[in-house]
């Protein structure tokens, strides 16, 4: 949550220095045009917290290509028998919890945010209590007006005490309230009034004050919004001048109009009103409304789509911007020290997140022990911070280390309480014991209790697996369905089940089947590797088939692990990348030209990208090239 609320922090900043900018740049036009560009940037401002949450992050990758076969090289992936770890239980007590600042600030951000916007909703209930007890006046010269203005909706019109300077409120019933002294005025008074409040009505100012007022209460703590809050004010005030000067006012009248109001005015109820005259604004408007020189014209609706498409243009992919990930430490034992002298787990686990999505899995574990150990000193090793840290670890194991003490880690989170957080551990550790279906039937059906989502869906795909072993082949057919119709689409677990699913069809003599199972699976993995595979440059590289070229020679070497689903199923075959060996040596722009399926593709993927070549020459000098690499994976 803290992490989101940074990025919708700065990417607001950088919105509301974009309207800042703009505004700056067309000061020369109308106050209507630059009120619109206020309005469009505080549309964006509500915007982007849900465009944040929604959007996919934005990735910038060079162009896809066709990798024609070229050097062909070998890897092999050996699966031999498993070590259970031992498994150690405690049990289970209430957890604690603990507060950093970042939470503190949060809380304090949306406590703001709360209360600006419950006095807004007061204000709104002041007005119409206002207006309940007010008595309509005689509204025939504003029907009248409104008729010229072009405005279809009634308009009703009070004379209220509520009101020291004329105001209108209302979001669907537009109402004007004039002080109890209004039948007092001049007839070109009364005239220029009600023109300036009934193009606030034309304008549909009432319902962007509200919405604008909300986006200030949300960024209550950003001083651009209230300097944009105060120039939206300013123009929209100047806009409604501008369009009771274009229907005859004389200025000087007006402007002498205007000054006699704002004498006596008051704030409007908290901004649920618009209020004619407003002092903090007099003196600007004043001066626009006397200056000829001034432009006065409306946008257009030409002009109106162009702002508030640009503005889309602009939001849209800023909110999909996801921040680049920060360096991994190059001194481990610095930052567990620092973090635990913070008792920042937080700290640690940021750091680790970085090392793995760097393939530097050593230091990521060394943090994640050192973060265990912080969150059972703050809150106990019994506390559910504990368990998500043991979770967390169990993870890394799982992934990475063949899952020799995932089951430990696992054990020790599922032993403190379960529930939805430990629903992948219980999977996983069934998958883990697959060998014993006893055991692997026990904890994949209390995953099938406690699961949600992709995690529910694959724990009744892998007590299919169990069904099947048992030669229950109908009840595990039935479990597949339901795993199919439970699963997000287009996702790992889809993709996994789809695999699962074909392979029990295909014992079954069911070949068509499976087949369209696995086209669907592939298309998946084959997306998934392009992504998880290092970028190139946006280089031309070369065939071995040129003239010249002589192929690049591996100097270091990674061999692939084997994932646990394969391990688990006894998954063996040949993964067939495509690669691009850059003139740096590294492979980049990985492609999966054959798919094995069970998440082998993705650690041949992740292997590869970790080799390192002398790179292919020509004429002396280092090219890139494309070549083939083959990963067999086998059990032994």
């Amino acid at each position: 949550m803290n992490a989101a609320l940074v990025a919708i922090a700065l990417k607001s900043i950088a919105l509301l220095a974009a309207a800042c900018l703009v505004s700056l740049l067309i000061r020369r036009a109308s106050a209507a045009v630059q009120h619109l560009v206020w309005t469009a940037a505080f549309a964006g401002l509500l915007a982007l917290p849900l465009l944040n949450a929604s959007l996919p992050s934005l990735h910038i990758r060079s162009a896809d290509r066709m990798l024609a076969p070229g050097a062909t090289f070998r890897a092999d992936a050996i699966a031999g028998a498993r070590q259970l770890a031992p498994v150690r239980s405690t049990p289970s007590t209430p957890a604690k919890t603990s507060r950093a600042w970042p939470d503190a600030l949060a809380i304090l951000w949306l406590a703001g945010a709360s209360v600006g916007c419950a006095r807004l909703l007061l204000a709104c209930a002041a007005v119409a209590r206002a207006r309940a007890n007010s008595e309509p006046a005689d509204s025939r010269e504003l029907a009248s007006l409104a008729r010229e203005l072009g405005i279809g909706a009634r308009v009703r019109l009070y004379h209220s005490g509520i009101a020291s300077a004329p105001m209108t409120a209302g979001l669907f019933r537009p109402a004007i309230f004039l002080p109890l002294a209004a039948p007092e005025w001049s007839a070109e008074k009364r005239r220029s009034v009600l023109l300036h409040e009934l193009a606030h009505i034309r304008r549909g100012d009432i319902a962007t004050q509200i919405f604008a007022r909300f986006a200030v209460h949300l960024y209550w703590w950003n001083p651009l919004a209230w300097y944009g809050w105060r120039q939206f004010l300013t123009t929209r005030e100047r806009a409604a001048d501008d369009a009771v000067l274009a229907a005859g006012s004389s200025p000087a009248e007006y402007a002498s109009h205007l000054l006699e109001i704002a004498r006596s005015a008051r704030p409007a109820p908290a901004f649920a009103a618009i209020g004619m005259a407003q002092p903090s604004q007099l003196e600007s408007r004043l001066a626009a409304i006397l200056d000829s020189a001034i432009s006065r014209k409306p946008p257009g609706r030409f002009l109106l789509v162009a702002i508030f498409t640009a503005g889309a243009g602009l939001i849209a992919p800023l909110a999909a911007i996801e921040a680049q990930d920060p360096t991994p430490p190059s001194d481990v034992e610095t930052t567990i020290r620092l973090a635990s002298s913070q008792n920042n787990f937080e700290m640690l686990d940021r750091a680790a997140d970085a090392f793995v999505k760097n393939r530097q899995y050593d230091p990521a574990r060394k943090l994640l022990e050192a973060s265990l150990e912080v969150r059972g000193k703050i809150a106990g090793t019994h506390s559910d911070a504990y368990s998500e840290g043991l979770l967390k670890l169990g993870d890394l194991e799982w992934d990475h280390y063949k899952g020799r003490n995932a089951s430990d880690d696992y054990a020790r989170a599922i032993a403190l309480g379960e529930g939805p957080q430990t629903a992948q551990a219980l999977l996983r550790t069934g998958i883990f014991h697959f060998h014993e279906l006893p055991t692997a039937e026990n904890y994949i059906q209390r995953a099938i209790l406690t699961g949600k989502g992709d995690v529910y869906a694959e724990s009744l795909a892998w007590m299919a697996e169990v069904r099947a072993a048992q030669g229950d082949s109908a009840d595990a057919e039935s479990l597949f369905l339901r795993a199919q119709s439970a699963v997000s689409k287009n996702s790992a677990a889809a993709a996994l089940i789809e695999e699962m699913y074909a392979a029990a069809l295909a014992k079954q003599d069911r070949e068509g089947e499976a087949r369209a199972m696995l086209t669907a699976a592939s298309d998946y993995r084959q997306k998934h590797v392009e992504s998880l595979s290092p970028g190139a440059a946006n280089i031309e590289a070369k065939s071995l088939q040129n003239s010249g070229v002589h192929p690049p020679t591996v100097i270091q070497k990674v061999n692939p692990e084997y994932s646990q689903e394969a391990r688990a199923l006894k998954i063996a075959g040949t993964v067939v990348l495509g690669v691009i060996v850059g003139a740096d040596g590294t492979a980049a722009e990985v492609t999966l030209k054959r798919s094995l399926g069970f998440g082998l593709d993705e650690q041949a993927c992740a292997a590869i990208s970790q080799w390192k070549f002398n790179p292919a020459t020509q004429d002396g000098a280092p090219v890139p090239v494309k070549a083939t690499i083959e990963v067999n994976f086998r059990l032994m």
